[in-house]
């Protein structure tokens, strides 16, 4: 079913049925929708799920607070965000996926320091962790000028990159 449909229908039922509201999830996490619908949907629909539908999740609970997780610091929802970091963090404590999202929500309230500290030790952890060597640049680039950026070698690395194939 199309998105727009799939999402007409949950907003014309008001979210009665699960098995609507957990594929409107799904296809917002895989499918190309434009950010703001997929964090509008995410904090909407995905609460929603969290508080009336828990039990029809199963498993999928999981995927449904990080994707409210992500949703939430995108909206400068830290309220909403600590609560789905909290939960992600009690389930699976010290996964690396997750000790990423808790040094997103540091980033997204400003502690850039617990959040390089997380990423540094991942890094330590696996060299080759191409999100948290991502993450470490973003907190670079929200703490520097531009002038800073054009002299960062590992950032000029990545413009390059980044700007290679446009025309």
């Amino acid at each position: 079913m199309e998105f727009q449909t799939l999402y007409a229908k949950v907003e014309a039922n008001q979210g009665r049925s699960s098995s609507q509201v957990i594929a409107l999830l799904r296809q917002a996490r895989t499918s190309r929708v434009a950010d703001s619908t997929q964090s509008e949907v995410a904090t909407k629909w995905g609460v929603h799920a969290l508080e009336v539908h828990r039990a029809a999740l199963g498993d999928e609970i999981w995927s449904v607070y990080e994707q409210v997780l992500l949703a939430a610091l995108g909206q400068n929802d830290q309220a909403l965000a600590d609560q789905c970091a909290d939960a992600l963090d009690a389930r699976f404590d010290g996964s690396a996926r997750v000790r990423r999202l808790l040094a997103m929500r540091d980033e997204a309230s400003g502690e850039y320091a617990d959040a390089e500290e997380v990423y540094g030790s991942m890094l330590e952890d696996n060299p080759a962790n191409a999100l948290a060597f991502k993450r470490r640049v973003a907190i670079l680039r929200a703490q520097a000028s531009d002038d800073t950026l054009r002299e960062c070698d590992v950032c000029r690395i990545l413009t390059s990159c980044s700007t290679k194939g446009r025309a």
